[in-house]
């Protein structure tokens, strides 16, 4: 097939569980490489139809990345995306590139021998190793490929290039590649020169900030006056809140983040991601604000023997921010790590539970705020620089 057919030069296939580990940045790794890259956290939107979008970016990408883990291995349906990429193979030519991650070749032989039997590269060899060795294996293959569709008579019995065409190709590449060091050089130089200036980086944060802000008043319109929350105190929710934990009875939690950005649903692993203490009662992450926070508290029942208590806090002190960090990396983009002083915002907190030891007690905590540290990327283009993401 003619390479000029694919669309993307390489299809990700992952569980979604494993997007935050490892599949969020080796797709940013791969594209700042220069690879145009099939993700569906880039690629699907609410609404569309995933299984036939899926399919469709399969067939137009040149290339499949499986990271098999053990969320990929146990899954009906990242093995179904490993086995469409396997069939693209039978036309002769490389397509799968494995990427091990937390698992061993004896974990993947348990599972299928031709899994096992393709070789693939350890995350453990470090991120930038794995992306390297992959760009480099793509534009081998890409090559190859190239020279067999364009020049068939090219290639020998062992499908490799012929020595003089080979020859004579390197030679043309060298020759190319001195003349783009030396355009590229100078650019380089130039670019690095050239960083964001004070203003841009701190309107960028400030606006992030706002936009927050904005969305705390918006999240408490629709919540306090429809559901007839009443003021409160801190004392009285700490009261509230030690005769929950005494009750004798099994406890479910639930943990919601969001920055606006992006979403996390989480059971009791909310700490590396916000440093807080979740054991802990939640308006303990306010005990260290210069302004006390304002607090609004429900109480209703929801049966003859489930009480639910509902309250929400407010952050009223400023959200101070320091850079920590800038580099530049990849010339045209730039790097700007933030750390934030009181950056939770908005406390949801539900407790519900029964008079009864049988039944469950259950605590939902939904957090609107920033993460403690955030990494803004500034990318430069003919109009100057701005703001690209932040992760």
């Amino acid at each position: 097939m003619d390479m000029d057919a694919f669309k993307y030069d390489v299809f990700i296939s992952h569980a979604v569980e494993d997007k935050i580990d490892i599949a969020n940045e080796l797709c940013e790794r791969l594209e700042e490489s220069g690879l145009r890259v099939w993700y569906s956290g880039n690629e699907l939107s609410i609404g569309d139809r995933i299984e036939s979008l899926i399919q469709k970016g399969l067939e137009q990408s040149h290339f499949g990345i499986a990271i098999l883990t053990e969320n990929y291995l146990r899954k009906s349906w990242t093995m179904r995306e490993f086995y469409s990429l396997l069939a693209k193979e039978k036309e002769g030519r490389k397509v799968i590139l494995p990427v091990l991650h937390n698992v061993s070749v004896d974990d993947l032989k348990a599972k299928d021998l031709t899994i096992a039997d393709k070789f693939g590269i350890s995350s453990e060899r470090g991120l930038s190793q794995v992306v390297d060795t992959l760009v480099k294996t793509i534009k081998k293959e890409r090559q190859l490929q190239y020279a067999a569709d364009k020049y068939p008579k090219a290639l020998n019995e062992t499908g490799k290039i012929h020595p003089k065409l080979y020859i004579n190709s390197i030679f043309l590449s060298l020759l190319l590649s001195l003349l783009i060091g030396i355009c590229g050089f100078a650019l380089y130089r130039n670019i690095n020169e050239d960083i964001p200036p004070e203003e841009v980086l701190n309107t960028a944060i400030k606006e992030r900030i706002d936009k927050l802000l904005f969305r705390v008043v918006a999240e408490h319109d629709v919540d306090f006056p429809k559901e007839n929350f009443q003021r409160s105190t801190i004392d009285d929710l700490k009261n509230k809140y030690a005769q929950f934990l005494k009750i004798k009875a099994k406890q479910e939690n639930l943990y919601y983040f969001t920055n606006g950005d992006e979403n996390h649903y989480l059971k009791d692993k909310i700490e590396p991601l916000l440093h807080i203490d979740v054991t802990a009662r939640p308006s303990s992450v306010y005990t260290e604000n210069k302004e006390t926070p304002e607090v609004y508290f429900k109480e209703e029942h929801q049966h003859l023997h489930n009480m639910k208590l509902e309250y929400i806090m407010i952050n009223k002190d400023t959200v101070v921010y320091r850079i920590q960090e800038k580099k530049t990396r990849k010339g045209f983009r730039y790097y700007v790590d933030v750390k934030y002083e009181n950056p939770i915002r908005y406390i949801s907190v539900g407790l519900t539970f029964s008079k009864y030891p049988d039944y469950k007690k259950r605590k939902e905590v939904e957090y609107l705020g920033l993460k403690p540290l955030e990494t803004y990327v500034f990318e430069k283009s003919k109009d100057g620089w701005s703001l690209k993401n932040v992760r």
